[in-house]
């Protein structure tokens, strides 16, 4: 049985722009981004971190795409640039699996984060 990546009526889904990428080497992160419900670019990065032995999920929805993502044992972060349009004006917004609460949170900055980075290819329209 299928099952919805967000909630609401289908009818209402708007599904253009997505794109699809299976990003990493020795583990694996599916994302998905596209202008689904709202006037923004949404999506969601699913990990399975084999060293915590967990599913770690990352939804967002911003101006931009992700440019990359961060992989450590402590969790997954997504990068997204900034679009200069959001209630911060540093150059980055990041969302961020926090292994001690299991949820995602959101935040800002202007450095890039310490582990290594995945990027996500991007996609010319």
């Amino acid at each position: 049985m299928p099952v919805q990546l967000y909630p609401g009526d289908e009818d209402q889904a708007r599904g253009s722009a997505i794109r699809v990428a299976c990003v990493g080497a020795n583990e694996r992160v599916f994302v998905i981004s596209g202008g689904f419900t709202s006037n923004y670019i949404q999506g969601v990065a699913i990990r399975y971190n084999t060293k915590a032995g967990r599913w770690e999920r990352v939804d967002f929805a911003e101006r931009e795409r992700p440019a990359a993502i961060y992989l450590d044992p402590k969790g997954l972060a997504v990068l997204i640039p900034n679009s200069g349009r959001n209630e911060s004006p540093e150059k980055y917004v990041i969302y961020r699996y926090d292994a001690n609460t299991k949820e995602a949170e959101q935040t800002y900055s202007d450095h890039l984060p310490k582990s290594g980075a995945v990027r996500i290819p991007r996609v010319k329209n």
